[in-house]
C-alpha cells in the first residue's frame, strides 16, 4: 500500500466513521422522547358535576368562555361513532410552536356511584385519520406523536379527588424544548383545576 493510498483509505474509513457517528447523534437526538406529569386536585364538585365539566366542549376556549384552556381555539365533539361512553373530539390548538390540530378518542368508564375513570388518547392510526379528516372538514396537524390522559374521579369528604396523569411522546426537533414542554403541560393542569373550582 503506497503513502497516498493508505492517507485515502486511512480518510476514507474516518469519514465513514464520522459519517456514522453523526448518524448516531443524530438519531439520539431526534429520537422520541416522552414527557409525563400528574397532580392531584380535591374540588367541591359532586364527581357527577366534573364529569359535566370535562363534557361541555362548547364552553372551552383560550379567553372569554366559561371554562378556560390556555392557546385553544376550539374543540369539537364528532358525531363519528358517538356513545355516551365513547366518542371522539377534534381540537384546535394555537401553540408557541405552530398551530395544533389533532384528533382524540375518549372513553369514560362509570361505577354506581357516579365516580369514574377518564381516558383519552391521541388517535395516531393513518386510516381512522383520514376518515375523520374526511368526514369532518377538519385537518390533523399535531405538534406530538401521541398523548394519553388519564384521570380518575373519586369521592373525597368535601366533593371529589381529581387524579389527572398525562403522557405525551415527541420527536424530532421539538422535543429539546423539554422545559417549555413541561411548562404547557403544568399551565394545562392549572386550568383544568381551576375549571373544576368555577
Amino acid at each position: 500500500m503506497t503513502f497516498l493510498s493508505y492517507v485515502t483509505y486511512r480518510s476514507t474509513r474516518l469519514l465513514c466513521l464520522t459519517f456514522a457517528a453523526c448518524l448516531l447523534l443524530s438519531a439520539s437526538a431526534y429520537a422520541a422522547k416522552v414527557f409525563k406529569h400528574s397532580a392531584v386536585h380535591l374540588t367541591k364538585k359532586s364527581p357527577a358535576q366534573v364529569e359535566a365539566i370535562l363534557r361541555d366542549y362548547k364552553n372551552y376556549c383560550e379567553k372569554g368562555c366559561k371554562y378556560s384552556r390556555p392557546g385553544l381555539k376550539k374543540v369539537e365533539r364528532l358525531k363519528y361513532k358517538s356513545a355516551p361512553d365513547s366518542w371522539y373530539t377534534w381540537t384546535y390548538v394555537s401553540s408557541t410552536f405552530k398551530d395544533v390540530k389533532y384528533f382524540t378518542h375518549v372513553t369514560v368508564k362509570r361505577k354506581p356511584d357516579k365516580t369514574f375513570k377518564w381516558y383519552s388518547k391521541q388517535v395516531v392510526d393513518e386510516a381512522l385519520i383520514a376518515k375523520l379528516e374526511k368526514l369532518t372538514g377538519h385537518e390533523n396537524s399535531p405538534v406530538f406523536d401521541d398523548g394519553i390522559t388519564n384521570i380518575v374521579v373519586e369521592k373525597s369528604k368535601t366533593g371529589s379527588k381529581f387524579t389527572q396523569n398525562v403522557s405525551i411522546t415527541v420527536s424530532g426537533f421539538i422535543s429539546h424544548f423539554s422545559s417549555k414542554i413541561y411548562s404547557n403541560m403544568k399551565k394545562s393542569f392549572e386550568a383544568t383545576f381551576k375549571n373544576l373550582d368555577k
